[in-house]
């Protein structure tokens, strides 16, 4: 599907940041890399460490709950919309710039992963790298607990978008989609996990506590109004449990 040109699209960013050329692509693999690796190394630190802020089980699962949802956008948006890809592997005449039709039913099927991970050329809105890293920033920005950590994760994340586009190896404006589509993503389906609300009123009526008697200041007896008990999801945080998202 991806039909290659001469030179890139114009392209602001292209414009603002310099070109480090294609023997620099690696500087923004080493990051990606990195980040990839300690994510990891975190992710699995409440087997080890004796304060757990979060269970291993439950952060992957909506971890990669939100990349589904972030992949089958990214296919559908690439699908519909062919951009000629400004990295050099991916311009017109190049060996790798496009891919020779399948023979077979099963070519449809079977993919080159390896080609499709490092020198793919169709697949550009919105950037895959980026949505990694920013489920990354943002499932690390929910359940760590370092603030200097959570700053360090969100300027190498806004560092590697920089590289990403200076490499040549997304316009800019493939970064830019995932930056508010990733958020937008995990914001809304965090906020489905951590909040549970009654659907009708008969669920309301059969959670609100009843009214009890209480003396007041004076010695009298007052009505206290009922105070509705929403269900709400609860996560471990060491030394105790937080609700989160409560709302009136």
């Amino acid at each position: 599907m991806h039909r290659p040109a001469p030179k890139p699209l114009h392209d602001i960013g292209f414009e603002l940041l310099p070109e480090i050329g294609d023997e620099g692509k690696w500087v923004s693999e080493a990051i990606f890399g990195m980040l990839f690796a300690a994510f990891g190394i975190w992710s699995f630190s409440p087997f080890f460490l004796p304060q757990r802020r979060f269970y291993t089980a439950v952060l992957y699962a909506r971890l990669l709950t939100v990349l589904v949802v972030c992949q089958c956008l990214r296919v559908a948006s690439f699908s519909v919309t062919q951009l000629p890809a400004p990295h050099y592997h991916c311009r017109q005449g190049a060996e790798l710039s496009t891919i020779k039709p399948p023979k077979s039913a099963v070519g449809l099927i079977m993919v080159n992963v390896g080609r499709a991970a490092s020198n793919g050329c169709g697949d550009l809105i919105f950037s895959s790298h980026t949505t990694f890293i920013l489920v990354g920033a943002l499932t690390y920005t929910e359940y760590g607990g370092r603030r200097l950590m959570k700053a360090i994760v969100w300027a190498s994340a806004l560092c590697l978008s920089l590289l990403i586009v200076a490499s040549r190896k997304h316009y800019t404006v493939d970064v830019l989609v995932a930056w508010y589509t990733v958020p937008l993503v995990f914001w809304t389906l965090h906020g489905r996990w951590t909040l549970q609300r009654p659907e009708d009123e008969e669920e309301i009526e059969r959670l609100e506590l009843p009214v009890t008697m209480a003396s007041d200041v004076n010695g009298q007896k007052s009505d206290r109004s009922p105070i509705p008990r929403y269900k709400t999801n609860m996560n471990f945080h060491g030394d105790g449990y937080s609700l989160l998202g409560i709302r009136s």
